[in-house]
């Protein structure tokens, strides 16, 4: 495989909205027994999901050099929003 095929692959990658190549922020949200885990801490929405810290330029990096994907922690995205975000215990 050739570099520019590889870098020709990422572009058609995320024009189509598979892969995210910019940086992602995650913000810290501080929260005890009385947080609602269920919804967007930013925009209240309930329309949320876990994720990885990893994205998929990742993933697509570690499947061509055929190493196993080390484990990530789980990270909170909101689909309404698009704000990403990690639960931190006070």
């Amino acid at each position: 495989m050739k570099e520019s095929d590889f870098e020709k692959g990422l572009v058609i990658l995320e024009k189509g909205g598979y892969i995210n190549t910019e940086e992602i922020k995650i913000g810290i949200i501080p929260f005890d027994n009385t947080t609602n885990k269920k919804i967007c801490p930013f925009c209240q929405s309930d329309n949320i999901g876990k994720r990885r810290e990893s994205n998929a330029l990742t993933e697509i990096v570690y499947s061509i050099m055929g190493v196993i994907s080390p484990l990530f922690r789980k990270a909170y995205k909101c689909y309404d929003c698009y704000k990403v975000w990690k639960f931190i215990k006070q």
